[in-house]
């Protein structure tokens, strides 16, 4: 992969340290490092936790040191003393030096909060003096607004540093109601204030396995309006030919989906790999090969010891269970799909009646697919919009794609 511009991040400590901030910075690290981007972590406390990054340990910018608890102490007392301006450009040319070889430099906090103001003021100065970098303000938080920090706050310099807006540089928050106030301490207008949401690691916050996250990256499945699972042999009774005349109704109608289809063939069943051509053939015809994963055509499995946790992670990650057999003695996918709240569309059959009663919607007639119910159906559960708005928003992968990697190609 080729190598992009190299990005500082600093902040007054980083990873392992558990903070919401440090989880941000841990997450962001994860998709630039994917990205192709080189990595310098600057910050006060922490360790180098990953060994593609380059790590710079600078306690002088450590919230709680000594030296900088003392300098707070006399700040709040009114006094801007010679080991305040010390400690100022100690950092000053400890960062000068660190930045050198940076051309995007990623701030958290340390020009909105109060926490080390020598900080505050090293980095107003180095912002002035080197314009070839691209700096990012991204303010979590400010002290401006905080009804207990505010008592700390005075109108003179250091504290002013926290009202100063530079036009110079990117200034973001996490969330439209914290760029209203942004926009109100700088007196600016919010369309001033870049606004790049926080987002969840889902991969971690839901165990979710690396390859299905991969997956879902590959094929772009969290920007689509439903993901069907089919968690299926391939044999004939299965009728998946049904699910490709559903996707295809569906696309009709203007909706962007994906049917992903688990396989394998089944390996009793010398017939499967002629209906495997006969299914591919159908997609053909129907222009849906870029609208089917079959998931035996993937590396997905590879290297996993619990084939059933893949499974299971992909059932959480999609938005229904399409079922479209033709005859069964059970239905364990039915189960599967109730136990993680995923709406059912699924033949009309006896035995599925008996598991699913009223609580699924079950197709009769597969000759006149009702596109539009069966759509209805499952968007008009507020947990699904509200699923798939997160998917596209709030995941991590999504902010950094949709709102924060974008900023780095901008002009400050």
């Amino acid at each position: 992969m080729t190598k992009k511009k190299k990005v500082a991040i600093i902040h007054y400590s980083g990873p392992p340290v558990i903070g919401g901030v440090e989880r941000v910075i841990e997450d962001h690290i994860q998709c630039m490092v994917e990205d192709g981007y080189e990595i310098k972590l600057i910050v006060g406390k922490g360790k180098r936790y990953r060994d593609d990054i380059e790590f710079v340990l600078m306690p002088e910018i450590f919230s709680t040191e000594k030296i900088n608890m003392l300098i707070g102490d006399e700040l709040e007392s009114g006094v801007v003393s010679d080991i305040f301006k010390a400690r100022k450009n100690e950092i000053k040319e400890k960062l000068m030096t660190e930045l050198q070889d940076c051309t995007i430099c990623i701030i958290h906090q340390a020009l909105s909060m109060h926490f080390c103001l020598p900080l505050t003021a090293a980095l107003d100065d180095i912002i002035a003096e080197k314009p070839r970098i691209k700096f990012v303000n991204y303010a979590h938080d400010t002290t401006l607004r905080d009804p207990v920090y505010f008592k700390k706050h005075k109108p003179e310099y250091p504290y002013s540093l926290l009202k100063k807006f530079n036009n110079k540089i990117i200034n973001m928050t996490v969330s439209h109601d914290r760029a209203k106030e942004f926009a109100d301490v700088y007196e600016v207008g919010i369309e001033d204030i870049e606004v790049v949401p926080n987002g969840v690691n889902i991969e971690k916050f839901l165990g979710i396995h690396a390859n299905v996250i991969k997956l879902f990256d590959d094929y772009h499945l969290n920007e689509k309006n439903v993901v069907f699972f089919y968690p299926t042999r391939i044999v004939r009774r299965k009728k998946i030919e049904r699910a490709l005349a559903i996707i295809d109704e569906l696309k009709e109608i203007g909706q962007n989906v994906t049917l992903i289809i688990s396989g394998p063939a089944d390996p009793h069943n010398a017939d499967a790999a002629d209906y495997w051509k006969s299914l591919q053939d159908e997609m053909v015809k129907r222009n849906l090969i870029e609208d089917v994963i079959y998931l035996q055509e993937t590396d997905i499995f590879k290297d996993v010891e619990d084939e059933y946790r893949i499974i299971r992670d992909i059932y959480m990650l999609s938005d229904a269970l399409l079922f479209t057999s033709e005859r069964e003695g059970f239905g364990i996918p039915l189960i599967e799909a109730g136990l993680l709240r995923l709406p059912v569309i699924c033949s009309n059959l006896r035995v599925f009646k008996e598991i699913g009663q009223e609580y699924i919607y079950y197709i009769d007639d597969y000759e006149h697919i009702r596109g539009t119910e069966i759509v209805n159906y499952i968007c008009n559960a507020k947990r699904y919009r509200f699923y798939r708005k997160i998917m596209q928003t709030y995941t991590v992968q999504a902010a950094y794609r949709n709102y924060l990697s974008p900023l780095f190609f901008r002009e400050s």
